[in-house]
């Protein structure tokens, strides 16, 4: 009995089984990255904090690879995986209150992937809004500089793991093309990243970092029924 409810739920909602057929699809898309982190440094029992916005100097760029559920005909679910890489440069100069020195936080982020849930609500027959909701890890190499020296005290790559939501709009063409336009934020949790100091006898300076990041991409995908 609790399998014939599992399997009459869907109708019980005013879905029809028949419209839960999936269509797959694949997408490239484009955008831009605007980081921000917050940064507790730590060096010889002295502290300085940093939160500021960073924005990218380069692109992102990824793939899509999901599925489509038509539940109605004005909603509609999308489940997607995605992979991007990104070339944005942060580069933080830190001063610590205590020692006067100064040390920097050279940052590039590389890659992300993740998987996403998208509902959407169709208010034209061409045109849809949809929210979105998922998991995401990015990569975020980190070169650390002595102040100093300004010689080269660390290299360290560092993966942060995420949630990520947003909302956007789809443009659907009859030729089974659909054009995304997205805006979504990561939310990730802190890390340490320590590396020795050269200028002072290779004394260990730990970086607590909490970033942010707000994504505005484009992408352009191809339905297939």
């Amino acid at each position: 009995m609790s399998l014939l409810k599992f399997l009459v739920y869907p109708l019980s909602l005013g879905f029809s089984v028949s419209s839960f057929a999936a269509q797959p699809y694949l997408g490239l898309q484009v955008g831009s990255n605007f980081f921000t982190q917050k940064q507790t440094i730590t060096a010889f029992d002295v502290t300085g904090e940093i939160n500021r916005w960073q924005s990218n100097d380069g692109f992102e760029g990824g793939l899509l690879l999901g599925v489509r559920w038509v539940t109605k005909p004005t909603y509609l679910l999308d489940a997607e995986l995605f992979a991007s890489y990104n070339a944005d440069d942060i580069s933080v100069k830190n001063t610590l209150t205590g020692p006067p020195f100064v040390d920097h936080l050279d940052q590039n982020l590389g890659y992300s992937f993740g998987a996403r849930i998208l509902p959407a609500y169709v208010i034209r027959p061409n045109l849809s809004l949809f929210g979105l909701l998922g998991y995401i890890q990015t990569q975020l190499k980190s070169n650390s500089l002595d102040g100093v020296t300004e010689g080269l005290s660390g290299n360290q790559s560092v993966i942060f793991n995420g949630v990520q939501c947003g909302f956007g709009i789809n443009i659907d063409f009859n030729s089974g093309f659909r054009l995304r336009m997205q805006d979504s934020y990561a939310f990730y949790g802190s890390r340490n990243i320590t590396t020795p100091s050269i200028g002072l006898d290779n004394q260990l300076i730990s970086f607590n970092i909490r970033p942010y990041a707000n994504q505005v991409s484009l992408s352009l995908i191809k339905q297939f029924s």
